[in-house]
C-alpha cells in the first residue's frame, strides 16, 4: 500500500512529464505519445514551439510577406504553395520570381488583407501548413484555433544573419536540408569576405546612409545592410516606417539615400524635387546624385530574401565605389542565378533587377 509521500511522487513526475509533451498547432498526434509515429514529424520553430507535421506536404501557405522567396531558393519551386500575401504576389508579379516559376501566379491571395488573416477563406485552401510571422500572436493563435499547422517565424531585419534560421527551418520542413545548408553558407561566405573588406574603412571615413521606406510621408527604416556594407546607419533604432521630418533629415545630411522597394517613389522623385512640399536640394546625397532605388529581383531586397548576399555587395559598392571596384554587379548577379537558382539570366533580366518597376505601397 502507497504512503501519501509515494502518491504525491507520483503525482509530481506526471506532471513533470506533461510538461516537456511538444507543444504545436494542427496535428496533435504527437502530444498524446511524445514518440512520433511514423507518419509525424516534429521540427522547432523560429519562437521555440514544436511543430508537428505530417510527412507528406502538398499545400503551403506563405503568410509571411517575404518568405516567398527565401522558400523558392531552398524548393526550387512553388508548385506547392496554394497562398502567399498579395504584398509578396505584387512583388511577384513584376519580379523574377513570377519568370522562373509562374506557378506562383495561381496562388491565392484572398485570404489575408495586411496583417489580418480571414481565416474562413484560409480554410478553404486546406493548407498542410502555413508559415506566420510570429510576432502576430493573435493572429497565430486564432489560425492554431482553426486546426491548423502554423510555423512561427521571427522578422529581424536588424541582423544580417535572420535570413538564414528560414533556410534552415524551411529546409527541415520540405525535406531540403542539404539544399538549406548550402544557402547559409553561401550567405556566410560573402558576409565574411565584406567584413574583410569593410575593416580597413576607419570611423571618421565612413558615408552616413539613410533608407527610406517611403519618401513622400518621410518614413524610415533600420535595415541592417548599410551599416554591413561599412556605413553609419542614420536611422538606427528606427522602428520600420517610422516618420521624421525634414528637419531631422536635414540634421542628418545623408551622403547616400536609397529608396525602399515598399513604396513607390524613386530617386527622380527626390533628385528633382517632384515631392510636393519638400525640399531635398541641401542635402548631400541629392548635390552628389547619390540616391539609390534598392533593387528587385526573385524579391525586394530590402528585406531579409535569397538574394541578401547580392543586396550586400551592391550596397558596399554604392557606398564605396572605389574600395569594391571589384564588383560587377551585373556579372554577379548573373553568377548568382546560374549558381543558386540555375538559371541563365538574359542582360534584360538584369536591368529589370536593378531598375525595378512598382510594386504598390505597404
Amino acid at each position: 500500500m502507497r504512503t501519501k509521500i509515494q502518491k504525491m511522487i507520483s503525482i509530481v513526475i506526471v506532471l513533470g512529464l506533461m510538461l516537456t509533451i511538444p507543444v504545436g498547432c494542427g496535428n496533435n498526434t504527437a502530444t498524446e505519445n511524445t514518440n512520433p509515429t511514423e507518419n509525424v514529424r516534429i521540427i522547432t520553430d523560429q519562437i521555440e514551439r514544436e511543430v508537428e507535421l505530417p510527412q507528406q506536404i502538398d499545400k503551403v501557405v506563405l503568410v509571411s510577406v517575404p518568405f516567398a522567396a527565401a522558400y523558392y531558393a531552398v524548393v526550387g519551386s512553388m508548385e506547392k504553395v496554394v497562398g502567399i500575401h498579395p504584398l509578396a504576389m505584387s512583388a511577384a508579379e513584376v519580379s523574377m520570381l513570377s519568370v522562373m516559376a509562374p506557378e506562383i501566379k495561381e496562388a491565392s491571395t484572398g485570404f489575408t488583407k495586411g496583417d489580418e488573416v480571414n481565416t474562413e477563406e484560409l480554410l478553404k485552401l486546406n493548407p498542410d501548413v502555413v508559415f506566420q510571422w510570429s510576432g502576430y500572436e493573435k493572429e497565430m493563435t486564432k489560425l492554431c484555433d482553426a486546426g491548423l499547422t502554423v510555423i512561427g517565424m521571427q522578422a529581424n531585419v536588424g541582423d544580417e544573419h535572420s535570413i538564414e534560421p528560414w533556410f534552415r527551418i524551411i529546409g527541415e520542413t520540405m525535406g531540403k536540408e542539404e539544399r538549406a545548408a548550402e544557402l547559409i553558407n553561401y550567405h556566410r561566405k560573402t558576409l565574411e569576405d565584406l567584413a574583410l573588406d569593410t575593416a580597413q574603412i576607419s570611423e571618421d571615413k565612413k558615408v552616413k546612409a539613410l533608407v527610406l521606406t517611403n519618401a513622400e510621408e518621410l518614413q524610415v527604416a533600420d535595415y541592417c545592410w548599410p551599416n554591413v556594407a561599412g556605413a553609419i546607419d542614420l536611422a538606427e533604432g528606427c522602428t520600420w516606417g517610422k516618420q521624421v521630418d525634414m528637419e531631422q533629415i536635414y540634421q542628418w545630411n545623408p551622403d547616400v539615400i536609397y529608396i525602399g522597394n515598399f513604396c513607390d517613389d524613386y530617386p527622380e522623385d527626390i533628385l528633382q524635387n517632384k515631392i510636393k512640399g519638400l525640399d531635398w536640394s541641401p542635402i548631400e546625397a541629392v548635390k552628389t546624385g547619390r540616391v539609390y532605388k534598392v533593387p528587385l529581383g526573385e524579391y525586394r531586397w530590402d528585406p531579409p530574401c535569397a538574394e541578401w548576399s547580392l543586396m550586400f555587395k551592391w550596397c558596399a559598392q554604392k557606398q564605396y565605389p572605389e574600395i569594391f571596384n571589384d564588383y560587377d554587379m551585373k556579372e554577379e548577379i548573373r553568377e548568382f542565378y546560374a549558381d543558386i537558382f540555375n538559371y541563365s539570366i538574359s542582360d534584360e533580366q538584369i536591368e529589370m533587377v536593378l531598375t525595378p518597376k512598382p510594386t504598390g505601397t505597404w
